[in-house]
């Protein structure tokens, strides 16, 4: 997320009311519950970090999307604004990996263009409370142990963006990615995805051996393969959507 104003719009699909944290105007918030996650049922396509590709290949998709630039995302449905992967009830369809920009919600960080990486909260969270639940702040003023926890998170995201940055550069610049269509065929019917790119597999095996190595020694050759391999897991999407 970049350049938020008052309201805006994130991988989960939503609408959102950002203000930026801070202990003046967050001092009465408490976090009542993380385990409703209907926020993001109606997205098929969510923001991935590079180091989540090992982890989400094994469940679903992991595509690339140009919007103003290459992100990577998984994908989780096969039609626009249904995620396979939140239930009727709200809850993840365990024991699938669940993508970090949803589990840091309502939690957002933003670049506010002065390279200052800001922390925002979303005031039209549900799980907001006054009175219940994990609190943000102590009564000196003090951060509280979960926003700890919170800040350990985003801190760590904010280092795998710049490494997810630095891939897409990568293979940007070997010319590995085209642009892809994927179909997926059940007995019933049929789904096409398209608008998304893929690693192209010949140029990756044609590179010389010093791209390979340099890829290799970055940590990108198997987030490459693990992009690779889920391509497969389109499948689960397909028999996810009708009930199988």
């Amino acid at each position: 997320m970049t350049g938020c104003g008052a309201s805006s719009s994130t991988a989960t699909g939503e609408r959102m009311r950002l203000e930026r944290l801070s202990r003046e105007a967050h001092a009465h918030l408490r976090l009542n519950q993380t385990t409703d996650l209907s926020y993001a049922g109606n997205t098929h396509l969510v923001d991935l970090a590079a180091v989540e590709f090992v982890q989400a290949a094994a469940d679903f998709p992991v595509v690339f999307v140009d919007e103003d630039g290459m992100t990577p995302k998984g994908l989780l449905g096969l039609q626009d604004g249904v995620n396979s992967f939140v239930g009727a009830d709200g809850r993840w369809r365990e024991p699938a990996y669940v993508p970090g920009v949803i589990r840091m919600y309502p939690f957002l960080l933003s670049d506010d263009g002065d390279g200052d990486i800001g922390v925002y909260v979303d005031l039209d969270f549900a799980g907001w409370d006054t009175r219940h639940g994990k609190r943000l702040f102590e009564d000196d003023g003090s951060d509280a142990p979960y926003l700890h926890e919170v800040m350990e998170f985003l801190r760590g995201s904010a280092v795998e963006e710049g490494r997810t940055r630095d891939l897409v550069r990568e293979l940007e610049r070997l010319e590995l990615l085209a642009p892809a269509t994927m179909t997926f065929r059940h007995p019933e019917r049929t789904f096409t995805v398209d608008g998304l790119w893929t690693v192209d597999e010949e140029r990756l095996q044609a590179l010389p051996y010093t791209e390979l190595a340099l890829l290799h020694s970055k940590g990108y050759l198997a987030w490459i393969h693990a992009h690779l391999v889920s391509l497969h897991q389109g499948t689960k999407l397909l028999y996810r959507l009708m009930g199988d």
